[in-house]
């Protein structure tokens, strides 16, 4: 009852899996189904199953009007890093019932389907593809960051918050090892390993010299030689517990290393061995032009900057260069670390140790304000700041997803309702384009 996860509107051929519910204890599924029924000529027949081997393969109806069923094809077992995969597929024929045999409200439309707490769950979440990074993922993904090391985190409801991202639909998980020293990755591990949905993870490899962003001067080997490379690449596959990883990504760059074999050599070898799918590149806060050499060398999978309406610079070059090119865009920080979240006044102070003390300054502090003011003169009166900054970023179809962090369920059900909302008015859009800020950024 209370610790079901439920996903919908999963399709298997002609027929929609239109709600399913594995439960952690039972490792059981409980099937609810809506298809055509050609023995029964039934356009909208619903059918109940309970399935212990839950990863679907194919389904195929077989029976007939006494006995209907299901052939699912499914596997069993899990991964495991000693033992390699040992999954194997089994077939199971299903005995069926009638969903209005159930009692009442137990069974509803995947439109209307309720949670244990008896909220409507919404549609699933928009997927958005790129030619590079060969599956689609979530339109709103979930940055990582604030989930290991920030001293204001309540881990069991970044917990809570991190399942009910995956309950919503989102299925693009970005972490780094330097979030937490790789704890932030053995949580995304953890996460990948009790949801039966497949997940994207994408993670990122800390310079060597440990310093961010990195300096205009510094050579590649200070950051990212050959060997840390691999190095950092099997450390995130064990903090995982996975065997390979979707995307990795160098969490600093500077596009004077994009000629170098070191880098190229270093991934296409952790390509070959199946170890990563994809690389990507995320860039230094206020440069987005410095990776568009990287991604002319033809080996970029993903780039993550910095975009939202202030940060409006990706859209002149590096957009359009990732659009010609079928690379994914990572945009990172749609709320500005907040303030667009409506989480900044002239008067806050953050406690030490937490980054936005240093990013929001004084200066930066009063600044930004002064445009946060200017925003919500033309915010419309049944939106918040934080959901037309998130839409505001969805609305650009070069972003392939969008990174918020999501630390409380409550900030993963306003996300999930903003980017369910669609796109802005065309004259508010217009309106935001005016709300463009170059400002320049302290190193």
């Amino acid at each position: 009852q209370g610790n079901e996860v439920v996903a919908e509107n999963v399709f298997l051929k002609e027929n929609t899996l239109s709600q399913f519910r594995y439960i952690p204890d039972s490792g059981k599924l409980i099937v609810a189904l809506q298809y055509r029924s050609q023995a029964l000529q039934d356009k909208n027949r619903w059918l109940v199953a309970v399935l212990e081997p839950f990863i679907y393969i194919e389904a195929e109806e077989r029976g007939s009007s006494q006995r209907p069923g299901l052939l699912i094809a499914a596997k069993t077992g899990a991964w495991s890093p000693t033992r390699g995969s040992g999954w194997r597929a089994r077939a199971f024929r299903l005995s069926c019932i009638r969903a209005s045999s159930l009692p009442a409200g137990r069974l509803r439309p995947a439109d209307s389907a309720l949670t244990s707490t008896g909220e409507t769950r919404r549609p699933p979440v928009e997927m958005r593809s790129s030619h590079r990074l060969g599956r689609p993922i979530s339109a709103l993904g979930h940055g990582m960051w604030g989930l290991a090391g920030w001293k204001d985190t309540d881990d069991a409801e970044a917990q809570r918050a991190l399942d009910a991202a995956v309950l919503g639909g989102v299925t693009f998980f970005d972490t780094a090892f330097a979030y937490g020293d790789g704890r932030s990755e053995q949580i995304l591990g953890d996460l990948m390993g009790r949801h039966p949905v497949k997940l994207f993870a994408a993670s990122k490899i800390p310079p060597k010299n440990r310093i961010w962003p990195a300096p205009a001067a510094a050579p590649l080997d200070a950051c990212f030689p050959r060997d840390h490379i691999r190095e950092y690449t099997l450390k995130t596959l064990e903090n995982l517990g996975q065997p390979y990883l979707d995307l990795m990504q160098f969490h600093v760059w500077q596009d004077s290393w994009a000629t170098s074999e070191v880098w190229q050599g270093a991934v296409l070898d952790l390509k070959r061995e199946g170890l990563i799918k994809g690389i990507g590149i995320s860039l230094n806060r206020g440069e987005p032009w410095n990776g568009l050499a990287a991604i002319n060398t033809g080996l970029i999978d993903a780039v993550q900057v910095v975009y939202n309406i202030f940060d409006q610079a990706p859209e002149d070059e590096l957009f359009p260069r990732c659009r010609d090119l079928g690379v994914a865009v990572i945009a990172r920080v749609p709320f500005d670390e907040g303030s667009l979240a409506g989480q900044l006044r002239r008067d806050r102070v953050f406690p030490a140790g937490d980054f936005r003390r240093t990013y929001f300054s004084a200066e930066n502090t009063e600044a930004t304000m002064d445009r946060i003011e200017g925003l919500e003169k033309i915010l419309p009166k049944d939106m918040t700041l934080a959901e037309m900054a998130l839409r505001f970023v969805l609305a650009n179809p070069d972003v392939t997803t969008v990174i918020p962090g999501m630390r409380r369920v409550s900030s993963v059900r306003t996300n999930l309702a903003a980017a369910a909302a669609g796109p802005l008015d065309p004259a508010l859009m217009a309106e935001l384009r005016g709300h463009r800020w170059d400002r320049k950024i302290r190193r």
